[in-house]
């Protein structure tokens, strides 16, 4: 990507961040464990990652919202790799459709897409490269009131990534967190 996009790119992720903020009616966050997949399971363990979203409703009572997602997190090489680590920084717009449930228990499924920075050190040197990512999962809201916590899983796709040689990154943020 060209030096110049990612300057513009991350100046409308935070206009859309700050609009989003502003209509919100629910501003969540969590964190968790990053699951590695395909080929980039066979370099990468298990990670961490920690998250912040923000959502709206199309329409007072509205089963539809819009939400946008920032990640940052991190796997580690597995042994027999060089020494090193894989850093992730995403941000995603999703469609999100709240299921009818309970009052206490409110599932939801959801998609989008978004860009992720992939940055592999390793032995000392390092790449990063920005790519266009997409997703798809669902989770739970569990409680009452303003303050609700929330379980999910999605599954992350990062077009051409450096850490697999091309193919496409992909793997399964599995997050605990709150919204209020």
């Amino acid at each position: 990507m060209r030096p110049i996009l990612q300057p513009v790119i991350a100046l409308v992720l935070v206009a859309v961040l700050a609009t989003s903020l502003a209509a919100a009616q629910g501003f969540g966050v969590g964190g968790g464990l990053i699951a590695p997949l395909s080929d980039y399971k066979t370099t990468d363990n298990l990670g961490w990652h920690v998250m912040a979203k923000v959502e709206s409703r199309i329409g007072p009572g509205s089963p539809v919202g819009i939400r946008v997602d920032a990640l940052y997190g991190q796997t580690n090489h597995k042994s027999g790799q060089p020494i090193g680590h894989t850093r992730l920084i995403g941000a995603l717009a999703d469609g999100v459709f709240h299921v009818t449930g309970g009052s206490q228990v409110k599932p939801y499924v959801m998609g989008g897409a978004g860009f992720y920075n992939v940055q592999a050190t390793a032995a000392g040197l390092s790449g990063s490269t920005t790519k266009f990512s997409w997703d798809v999962g669902g989770g739970l809201g569990l409680g009452a009131g303003q303050t609700t916590l929330f379980v999910e899983a999605r599954y992350v796709t990062v077009t051409g990534s450096i850490t697999t040689n091309g193919s496409a990154l992909k793997f399964i943020p599995v997050t605990v967190g709150l919204t209020f």
